[in-house]
């Protein structure tokens, strides 16, 4: 399989035919017959013998195409003269849910591979199209600004970048709330419903004129693990702690829906130092994962390699690193040492270390996903030892471990309320 932006390519085995899908948000009038919006021309160089074919039952307009094509980009008209084309069978087919268009094209070995064809048929005969498909990044941003606009009519609100919307002060990003919209299109008020809220009570605290007193949040600080630059961009008022591999440790007070993170100006409001902060929010993470447990499947034999990963994604997955607890669990279940690769705050997976090959296919997949995934967090891997938490070294890697020793304490002025922007989890 190879990625195409919004589609991909699946590639039988041998060269037997390429299944190519794509996605795409059309605009124009739902009215438009489809068969005006799809054109085999352009996905081939030269097509002939178009004709109608069997569509697909996707429970949406659909259309099906087929005919011969020469594949690869157009040549000049000196070139198509001079040598032979290659003409090859294709199958198109495309469908229309709202603006939601998808295409699908087959293209046929030479010869044939009918067994590849029949494999690519039954692909596209499995597909679902929801009646409610998702909008785009940027367009469900747009909705979720005017809906902000029209709750809160006296706030200044901006759509700061694809998936980020500021009301006034706070920041608030839409990824996880994305996420699910994607998953239930149709739900998009009741998915909302928690950022709204969030952003309700932190309006109401700066109206309050005063920031909270320690013990009104006290047993609800725990640490979140965070990529320092993004740290140093963005949050750099906010109370943090070196870690290793370019993350830091940040304090966030925990809401139902979301979190806020506790600035340094608030900290030195309730007399606090960052390390006595740092012992209480280890402590209320022990007692949150005692009421959170995580559930995970292990794959592998007790002689092999054994992979560990949680069976659904948490903001607080990632953060389990720092419960020594946990590390323990991961050292009875995987041996020690083991490597664990966290490229997202939500996702963590661990392996254990009988087979280097195994080692290294996960530490290229956690490089992957770390350049695709929300809250992206370390593209390296980390190695756990009975003596804790360090950056993973592989064949080749000289890069020195980043374990904040000269980690800068200062970062941007404090000012404001000692509340830092909130994030809806």
């Amino acid at each position: 399989m190879e990625t195409t932006g919004n589609g991909f390519d699946l590639t039988a085995p041998d060269g037997g035919g390429t299944l190519s899908l794509i996605a795409t948000w059309d605009l124009r009038p739902v009215e438009t017959p489809l068969r005006r919006l799809i054109d085999p021309r352009a996905a081939f160089a030269r097509v002939r013998h178009v004709r109608e074919s069997d569509a697909p039952p996707w429970g949406a307009t659909v259309v099906g195409l087929q005919g011969e094509a020469v594949p690869g980009p157009r040549q000049p008209w000196y070139r198509r003269w001079l040598e032979r084309p290659q003409w090859r069978r294709w199958t198109m087919w495309a469908a229309r849910q709202q603006h939601l268009l998808l295409t699908g094209v087959f293209l046929c070995s030479d010869p044939v591979d009918h067994e590849a064809a029949t494999i690519a048929s039954l692909i596209i005969e499995s597909l679902v199209i929801r009646p409610t498909p998702a909008e785009p990044a940027l367009l469900f941003t747009a909705r979720v600004a005017e809906l902000l606009r029209q709750r809160f009519p006296s706030a200044v609100c901006k759509i700061e970048n694809q998936l980020r919307v500021r009301v006034d002060d706070s920041l608030l990003n839409l990824d996880n709330a994305y996420r699910q919209y994607q998953l239930y299109a149709e739900r998009f008020d009741e998915i909302l419903l928690p950022t709204i809220e969030s952003l309700e009570l932190s309006r109401r605290l700066a109206e309050r004129g005063q920031p909270p007193q320690l013990e009104e949040v006290r047993e609800r600080i725990l640490p979140m693990l965070y990529p320092e630059p993004a740290w140093r961009e963005m949050l750099g008022e906010t109370v943090a702690s070196p870690w290793v591999a370019g993350m830091v440790v940040l304090y966030v007070v925990d809401e139902e829906h979301s979190y806020w993170f506790i600035r340094r100006e608030l900290l030195a409001g309730w007399g606090w130092t960052p390390e006595r902060l740092h012992g209480l929010a280890l402590r209320n993470l022990e007692s949150h994962f005692e009421a959170n447990p995580m559930e995970i499947t292990v794959a592998g034999e007790p002689d092999g390699p054994r992979l560990l990963l949680p069976n659904r994604p948490d903001a607080y997955n990632a953060t389990r690193l720092l419960s020594e607890t946990f590390l323990e669990r991961l050292r009875d279940e995987l041996g020690s040492p083991l490597a664990v690769g966290v490229p997202s705050r939500d996702l963590l997976v661990a392996i254990s270390l009988h087979d280097e090959q195994a080692v290294e296919h996960v530490r290229v997949r956690v490089a992957n996903d770390y350049g695709v995934m929300d809250h992206p967090l370390c593209q390296q891997l980390l190695l756990i030892t009975r003596d804790g938490v360090s950056r993973y070294s592989h064949a080749g890697d000289d890069a020195p471990d980043e374990s904040g020793d000269d980690f800068d304490w200062s970062g941007g002025d404090p000012g404001g309320s000692g509340l830092a922007p909130q994030e809806p989890d």
